[in-house]
C-alpha cells in the first residue's frame, strides 16, 4: 500500500535557507523511492478551515518507506533546515489498495 507525505508550506521565514532545503531534499526522497506528485501554490480548500498556501505531496511505495524517509539520517539535517526556515503543516498517510 502506498504511503504519502504532504506538506503545506504556510510561510517561508528564511528564503535562502529554504532554497538550500529545496535544492537537496529531492535526493533524499529518491533514496527511499519517493516521487513528487504535487508541488503547487494553487491549492484551495473546498470545505473546512484549512487555508493551503503551497502544497507538496510525495508518494512512496509504502507507508513504511515514507516513515523511514521522514525519520532517516539522510533527511534529519534537512528537516531541521525546513523547520527553522518555514512554517509548515505536515502529515503522513496511507493510500488505498493493496
Amino acid at each position: 500500500m502506498t504511503g504519502y507525505v504532504l506538506f503545506d508550506v504556510q510561510n517561508v521565514l528564511d528564503e535562502e535557507a529554504f532554497k538550500n532545503y529545496e535544492s537537496q531534499v529531492v535526493a533524499t526522497t529518491a533514496q527511499f523511492d519517493g516521487v513528487y506528485r504535487v508541488v503547487s501554490g494553487d491549492a484551495r480548500a473546498l470545505e473546512g478551515s484549512w487555508d493551503p498556501r503551497f502544497v507538496v505531496l510525495i508518494e512512496f511505495p509504502s507507508r513504511e518507506k515514507a516513515e523511514e524517509w521522514y525519520g532517516s539520517e539522510a533527511y534529519a539535517p534537512l528537516k531541521k533546515i525546513r523547520q527553522s526556515s518555514a512554517d509548515c503543516i505536515g502529515v503522513i498517510f496511507s493510500g488505498v489498495g493493496g
